[in-house]
């Protein structure tokens, strides 16, 4: 399936009114992000502490009430709350509903910028997991292998299904930037985390050559991010599990827009 460029009524051969137009297409993609973007702020909060992404239900951490489903509506329902938990009214934090619609944001604009075509499947995991790992790596300093090593497996799987005479050049790709990075490392060592490492690999596999100027960037900005802080996270905890320098998620938005077509 080729890639239909933009979200044109009249480039993807829609001319009509509702899901199928081009302002209802952009629609879905917005929704479907802000949906994922609901699912991150678990993975966000729970990977780190070793819980399961799957159970319990969300509850609130002040009073543990389960979340109701109308009170877990993508930025609507923080909105309709005021920030606070409908039962305690314990604050909740303002990252919910700006993950939520950072991830909407994020799927429209690679719809946008990308095509509407099978290589979605392709790149917005990809976004998505970059969001989550600048989450996690911003609040806790670490870039965990239970994300980088599942998206590794489904970025060379997608890429044999979706695009396989490119497969060895992302294969190649991931696997220079993750040595590229390794040697930095070893020559240096306490200056770059090994969770940097594995991910430049992981972006290679999505990004191909163009992860090369994404790292570059990262370099660039990535010393901005020391002094930034997760709005309403608490205190940094350190961890065992690939430290890192919080280099990679300045780099996100352009490495989505980098991706391969």
């Amino acid at each position: 399936m080729e890639a239909v460029p933009g979200l044109q009524a009249d480039q993807l051969g829609y001319s009509g009114r509702g899901l199928l137009s081009a302002p209802g297409i952009a629609m879905v993609i917005g929704l479907l992000g802000a949906m994922v973007g609901s699912f991150l702020n678990v993975v966000i909060h729970r990977v780190p502490l070793g819980e399961s992404i799957v159970t319990p239900r969300s509850r609130c951490p002040g009073c543990g009430t389960q979340i109701a489903s109308r009170d877990n509506l993508p930025v609507v329902s923080w909105l309709l709350l005021r920030g606070k938990c409908r039962t305690c009214a314990e604050p909740i934090s303002v990252r919910y509903p700006v993950v939520e619609a950072l991830t909407a944001v994020t799927f429209l604009a690679v719809g946008l910028a990308r095509g509407i075509d099978s290589d979605l499947a392709f790149e917005l995991p990809f976004a998505a997991m970059l969001i989550a790992v600048a989450g996690i790596d911003i609040d806790h300093r670490i870039v965990p292998n239970k994300i980088l090593l599942p998206m590794a497996g489904w970025g060379l799987a997608a890429s044999a299904v979706l695009r396989p005479g490119e497969l060895p050049e992302l294969a190649i790709a991931g696997a220079v930037a993750f040595l590229f990075l390794l040697v930095a490392a070893l020559l240096r060592p306490g200056g770059m985390g090994m969770g940097d490492v594995k991910l430049a690999g992981v972006m290679g596999l999505y990004l191909g050559a163009s992860v090369a100027p994404a790292m570059l960037v990262a370099f660039a900005v990535g010393p901005g991010w020391e002094s930034q802080s997760w709005p309403a996270m608490g205190q940094v905890r350190a961890s065992a599990e690939c430290p890192s320098r919080r280099s990679w998620p300045s780099a996100v938005s352009w490495a989505c827009s980098r991706a391969p077509s």
